[in-house]
């Protein structure tokens, strides 16, 4: 009676690939001890293991286990699962919460992405929403940003933490996959190909994350070795690549050293020298420069527009202003996951800007500022003092007649009288757009 239940429960067990391994193990031990015990009294009791009565169906059951698995993974390898899932779930609209009117830029370039007027761009992005499920609330963190992106632009996305850059760039770069939406790339034969499956198409995407993804017990040389691998670069030339990363991103002597010890900058650099490797078509960095000393950033900044200069889309986010104003092209600024303005950085500063900054040294270490004061607030109503230190004074000047050439033509012209050394006038900075 035992026996048969131990039958039974055996056949059952199969379904657990542990059982089969396990259980098969033991079952090859007693058929041969077996075999060597009888064998001693001259019986032949050999069975053949792999007989259906020994192992044959724990194989079967481990075989057909292996290979449903096996498929089920390539099935989400190739984000099929996920494309069948948004394609349900894309009937389940999801309300728009806490929404604002669109700014007309930013709708402009939606209907072009919409329109087919991006058709010639690299990067597409096409309606791109990720919405995340939070007890009973859903909450949208990126909220259908479209843009397209064209060969040789660095496109910047600034906006304070939380805003959505990294969410925008992780459905990018296939972390996480968008509640729905597209980005899709263009092949260079001229077909649209979706981002997750870029790579099967010969495309190149490099990437510099957010948090630096190295491995701590590994130096500079086998990181850049590794990816390089990974990106199929073949023998022969991945010692001429890894050389000419090494050296264009100044880590020549941290080459031998390993991660461990690399202080913050030094590890942006390599990260960097990562998402270079195999002359990537599309660059995202995610803060590249953060962390980096002024002069390595600057050095960076050159790389990268390098690479802009090769007809390389970069997409770039980043804290630092000075950093958007020296490389982008075009730029968004994003707020709770929307595009709140779109265009090139003289088009967002004309539209949203709010005024002059009128910078003066003045010739006398204390100078008469309050009478410097009055006369800006009676030609241009609205000025005020922004800072004074020693013989530096800086105003706020509004939207004056004649703009900046007005402004130009009364200091010029009580130049002498308000005892003024030299002064200079500047529009309104990227800082100040976006606060």
């Amino acid at each position: 009676r035992a026996h048969e239940v131990y039958q039974t429960l055996s056949y059952v067990f199969l379904i657990f690939p542990q059982f089969s391994f396990g259980n098969g193990l033991m079952e090859l031990a007693r058929v041969d001890m077996q075999a060597q015990i009888l064998s001693a009294y001259g019986v032949d009791s050999y069975t053949n293991p792999f007989s259906m009565d020994v192992l044959g169906w724990m194989l079967v059951a481990l075989f057909l286990q292996g290979s449903v698995v096996f498929s089920l993974r390539l099935l989400l390898n190739k984000f099929l699962l996920r494309k069948i899932r948004n394609l349900i779930c894309s009937k389940k609209v999801v309300p728009e919460t806490d929404s604002w009117d669109e700014d007309e830029d930013v709708m402009m370039e939606h209907h072009r992405v919409a329109n087919g007027g991006a058709s010639g761009d690299l990067l597409q992005v096409n309606q791109l929403r990720k919405v995340y499920q939070h007890m009973r609330k859903k909450i949208q963190a990126v909220r259908r940003l479209s843009v397209g992106i064209p060969a040789g632009e660095c496109f910047g996305l600034l906006g304070v933490n939380g805003a959505g850059k990294t969410t925008t760039f992780k459905m990018l770069t296939g972390d996480i996959s968008p509640t729905d939406g597209t980005a899709q790339i263009r092949s260079s034969d001229g077909t649209m190909v979706d981002i997750i499956d870029c790579r099967s198409m010969g495309i190149n995407i490099g990437y510099c994350p957010q948090v630096d993804a190295l491995d701590e017990l590994l130096t500079a040389e086998e990181h850049l070795y590794f990816y390089a691998r990974i990106q199929g670069i073949s023998r022969r030339d991945i010692d001429q690549e890894v050389n000419y990363l090494l050296r264009k991103l100044e880590l020549d002597f941290h080459r031998k050293k390993i991660c461990e010890g690399y202080s913050c900058g030094t590890r942006r650099k390599l990260s960097a020298a990562m998402a270079l490797i195999g002359r990537p078509q599309i660059l995202l960095m995610d803060e590249p420069s953060s962390g980096m000393d002024p002069r390595s950033k600057r050095h960076l900044w050159s790389i990268i527009s390098e690479e802009v200069k090769e007809k390389c889309a970069v997409v770039l986010t980043s804290h630092s202003m000075e950093e958007c104003e020296a490389l982008c092209t075009r730029l968004a600024i994003m707020v709770k996951g929307q595009f709140r303005c779109l265009g090139t950085l003289q088009h967002i500063k004309n539209r949203f800007g709010s005024g002059f900054t009128v910078k003066m040294y003045l010739a006398v270490t204390s100078g008469d500022v309050d009478s410097i004061t009055n006369f800006m607030q009676f030609h241009f109503p609205g000025t005020h003092l922004k800072e004074q230190h020693l013989s530096m004074v800086e105003y706020h000047v509004p939207m004056a007649p004649g703009g900046v050439a007005g402004i130009f033509q009364q200091l010029e012209s009580h130049k002498a009288a308000l005892h003024i050394k030299h002064f200079s006038v500047t529009q309104t900075t990227l800082d100040e757009v976006s606060a």
